[in-house]
């Protein structure tokens, strides 16, 4: 959104940037906030990964381990053959998906309204591309007359 309304303000005041000789200044700008993106983009990117390795290490290192010690203790109390173990397991790890599912949906659903709202942005930017007159040139054109843009 930020670079589409950059991009737009320098398209629309192009005819003065370039009178006001401002290319070094409007390229200096465009690079910082390309840098200031790719860092963004970089940070989510970090973010998403490390959020992936500790809801895994969560899983593998915390989750299971805690329902096995769970139901250790529930064999040696005696409140639990050894045939009800695997179905026991499978009922707490059930129940505890279904407890941290309405966390991972709202998660899902969260990174879902960006990605559309990012799409709509994507959409409007086009839009104003298709709207926008096009310039034709050939080198027949560049020839015979000086540069001047032919209408569509």
């Amino acid at each position: 959104a930020v670079r589409s309304r950059v991009q737009a303000h320098d398209v629309q005041h192009a005819p003065v940037l370039s009178a006001l000789q401002a290319s070094p200044f409007a390229r200096a700008q465009w690079s910082s906030l390309t840098a200031s993106l790719s860092r963004l983009h970089r940070t989510r990117l970090l973010l998403q990964g490390v959020r992936q390795w500790v809801q895994w290490l969560y899983w593998q290192d915390v989750l299971t381990p805690g329902v096995e010690v769970g139901l250790a203790f529930l064999l040696e109390w005696g409140q639990l053959s050894v045939c009800d173990i695997w179905l026991f397991a499978r009922v707490v790890e059930d129940a505890l998906d279904l407890i941290l599912m309405g966390s991972r949906a709202e998660a899902e659903l969260s990174t879902m309204r960006s990605d559309v709202s990012r799409l709509v942005a994507l959409h409007t930017h086009l839009a104003q591309l298709d709207e926008a007159p096009q310039l034709r040139c050939s080198s027949d054109d560049m020839a015979t007359t000086p540069a001047s843009p032919t209408p569509a």
